[in-house]
Order: structure tokens, then sequence, then C-alpha cells
């Protein structure tokens, strides 16, 4: 019971911290507020003139729908996830009291509150999936920054320093980036971790279900030995005729 309790104390802590960076990232988000991507640059622009102008001096044509702000569509993932989050806590402060205060109308309330939870969980995947595209694509991979190449012989300290200039200068995304990076990533591995665990634990309960199987037809053969040898023994006591 105590070992449950914290699991899930630690459980509503680490939540708690994650929605408070969605709420910084959404609201209050550290990179430049425009990342201007043109598909054939590995470079963004802080405004549409300027990737527009890259495009047009490199000789990349300027597709229709494009440039796209990355980091309209970043800080869009945040927000949704965020409002998405906040929801979500408040029908469980909501509804759990409702379960414990009025449990005559319990079936209503519980239908409401898995309506509720099934929509929550459909918006949920589909934040999770945009995210990944969104982050993962060739355009979401520049705005991150994940095609600045470090030149060689360049200190951390250096390297971070030109990372920051070539943000404020061309709207590079690095720390949205960076945490959309390592959550989605975060989230993918807990998951496969799961199935793995799953799936052993699944094997290991279909062996020893194998095994009780085996013990019990051989505690059933031996009892039908024993009940024959008795029949056979009383069989042999009796006088003959």
């Amino acid at each position: 019971m105590i070992a449950s309790l914290s699991a899930l104390g630690v459980f509503c802590i680490l939540y708690l911290i994650f929605v408070i960076y969605l709420g910084v990232y959404a609201h209050a988000n550290p990179d430049p507020a425009h990342a201007y991507y043109v598909d054939g640059l590995d470079t963004p622009g802080l405004s549409k003139e300027a990737v527009e102008t890259m495009a047009k001096d490199r000789g990349v044509g300027v597709r229709a729908g494009y440039p796209v702000d990355m980091a309209h569509l970043f800080r869009a993932w945040f927000t949704w996830g965020f409002w998405g989050s906040v929801i979500q806590i408040l029908v469980i402060a909501v509804f759990v009291p409702l379960f414990c205060l009025y449990k005559n109308s319990y079936k209503v309330s519980h239908t409401v509150f898995m309506v509720m939870q099934g929509l929550s969980c459909c918006s949920t995947f589909m934040w999770f999936v945009l995210g990944f595209f969104w982050r993962f694509s060739k355009g979401g991979r520049v705005a991150a920054g994940d095609k600045l190449e470090r030149i060689a012989n360049t200190s951390d300290d250096e390297w971070q320093t030109e990372k920051e200039k070539a943000s404020l200068a061309d709207g590079y995304q690095l720390k949205g980036g960076r945490f959309m990076s390592a959550f989605l990533w975060l989230i993918i591995s807990s998951v496969l971790i799961a199935v793995a665990v799953g799936s052993i634990l699944s094997v290991v309960m279909c062996m020893n279900g194998d095994k009780d199987i085996k013990f019990d037809l051989l505690k059933e053969t031996e009892e039908d030995s024993d009940e024959k040898q008795a029949l056979k023994e009383g069989d042999n006591s009796q006088p003959k005729a």
C-alpha cells in the first residue's frame, strides 16, 4: 500500500512538472517567435521575406504552401498538450469527489467520465502523432537545429554560443525542439519497454501454466493408479468361494 502511494505521488509530481514545462513553452517560449522553412533549405528564417530571399539566392524553388512557420507549429503542439493536460486534471478533480458523494447516480457519472476520458485519450494520441511528425519531419529537424554542423576543435562553450547566435539570427527552435525530442523518445522508449516486459511476463506465465497443467495431470494419474491399486488389493483380500 505504501509503495503504491509513493509511486502514485512520484508520478503526480513528474506529471505536474511536465505540465508546467508545457505551459512555459506554450506561453513563454524562450525560442524566437518565428522559424520559417522552405523545402530544400537547411536553414530557417525569421521572416517569410528572409527565407524566400535565401531560397532565391540558392536556386531553390518555393512550392505552394511554403514557407511554413515551424515555430508556430511547435507552439501549437505545446499549447495543445498544456490545455489538454489541464482539462484532464480538472476532469479527475471534479469526478472523483462526485463518485464518492453521489453513489446513487454512479452509473450516470461513470458514463460521462468514461466518455470524457475516451475523448481525452483520442486527443492525446493525435497530439503525440502530430508532435512526432512535426518534430522529426525535415522541416522540424531543420528548425530544431539538427542540421547544424559543429566545426572541428570547437569547445562545448563555443559551440553553445554559436548555436545561440544562429537561433537569434535565423529563428532556430533549439530549446523547444530539444524538449519535444526528449519527451517523444521517452514515451516511445517507455512503451517499448512496457511491451517487452509484458511479453516476457506472458511467456513466463504460460510456461508456469504448462507446468501446473502437467503437475495436475501427473497428480490425477497418480491418484488413479492409487485407486486402481486399492481396488486390486480389495479384490485380492476377499475370500474366494
